[in-house]
């Protein structure tokens, strides 16, 4: 039986994937999703059932593994955690007493894996078991902490940049921005953000809490305007430099490393049909280079806005689905590794 891979709206999602539930053909990386918790459909009731991760009680001398790390999700109703307050003000208690050098030491323990859930009720009729990949429990609850991480990294490695010299710019909308505010914050590096100014007021906010410097471009100039400012910037600051998170290969690499042999494992080698939005190209290409080394049959579908169709062999233009569909083709997506690409047109309010 075919199976077919979509992302995890945010409110919607199945039970947990387990090894016990290998059977399952699928699974997605792209969107924020469900970050902690997810609603879940019970099969015998119409009234949703949350599915809530429990956490032990710690001291908040302990580190960021202990906040973020993979814990198991349980059916049933709501419940409190070991120390007697509700997961979210847990949570954001937890969060006023870390301190910033445990970051640092959390960075390379947590990242990544992880986990996946089948979609379903959402699936019903359509002939496969979906599942898909809670990239939400990341540490900023997105895949692009994961490229994030990376990218740094990598130009440390290279002697490319420091903390002491280095001014790191970016053009972004939204998600790799925060996941790299968030690193550069741990490691001490000034980072300056470009994003269109359509991208939401939320994301903004976000980005300066960690720090981050945030510069706007014209909106009607899409991705392709941000990254003409940032080129400006890198130009007229000293000591500065662009990750270029379209053009870096490490990007497609971290998910070629991570995610891909992650779902491969988690499915037990049962995948027959990859889902993926674009928008730097990293992820699709990435697991879908890893997946189809597993499994030469594997179908690669993308997936673009309708309004900004460029892998269609359509135009750049202005959408509202944020994190996807930039208007140009990004130099780390490999075009040749995609079967289809199905648009999907802007939520219309």
């Amino acid at each position: 039986m075919p199976c077919l891979l979509t992302n995890l709206p945010q409110n919607q999602a199945g039970q947990r994937f387990s090894n016990a539930q290998s059977r399952s053909r699928i699974t997605s990386t792209k969107g924020r999703g469900a970050a902690l918790r997810c609603l879940a459909y019970a099969d015998n009731a119409h009234k949703p059932v949350m599915h809530t991760v429990m956490r032990p009680a710690v001291s908040p001398q302990n580190d960021l593994a202990e906040l973020v790390g993979n814990t198991p999700m349980h059916d049933g109703s709501p419940r409190r955690n070991q120390i007697g307050v509700s997961d979210s003000s847990w949570r954001h208690s937890r969060i006023r007493n870390l301190r910033t050098s445990n970051l640092c030491k959390a960075i390379p323990k947590y990242w990544g894996t992880a986990i996946e859930v089948f979609l379903n009720k959402v699936s019903d009729g359509c002939g496969a078991r979906i599942a898909c990949k809670v990239e939400g429990m990341q540490p900023c609850c997105s895949v692009k902490d994961r490229i994030a991480r990376r990218m740094i990294e990598t130009a440390e490695m290279m002697g490319l940049i420091s903390p002491e010299t280095t001014t790191l710019v970016e053009p972004t909308s939204g998600n790799t921005g925060v996941g790299l505010a968030f690193v550069a914050s741990a490691k001490g590096y000034k980072l300056n953000l470009v994003m269109p100014e359509t991208m939401s007021v939320e994301r903004r906010v976000l980005l300066k809490a960690f720090g981050a410097h945030v510069v706007l471009s014209k909106g009607d100039e899409g991705m392709l305007g941000a990254i003409q400012k940032a080129q400006e910037m890198v130009k007229s600051i000293p000591g500065a430099y662009m990750l270029q998170q379209f053009e870096n290969p490490a990007n497609p690499e971290v998910h070629y490393m991570t995610t891909g042999p992650e779902i491969w494992s988690d499915t037990g080698g049962r995948v027959d049909i990859f889902v993926s939005g674009v928008g730097t190209g990293g992820t699709i290409t990435g697991v879908g280079h890893y997946l189809r080394e597993q499994n030469p049959d594997v179908e690669i579908v993308a997936v673009e806005p309708t309004e900004s169709s460029v892998l269609s062999g359509g135009s750049p233009g202005i959408h509202q689905i944020q994190g996807i569909g930039a208007g140009c083709l990004p130099k780390v997506l490999d075009v040749d590794l995609i079967d289809r690409v199905e648009r999907v047109a802007s939520p219309r309010f």
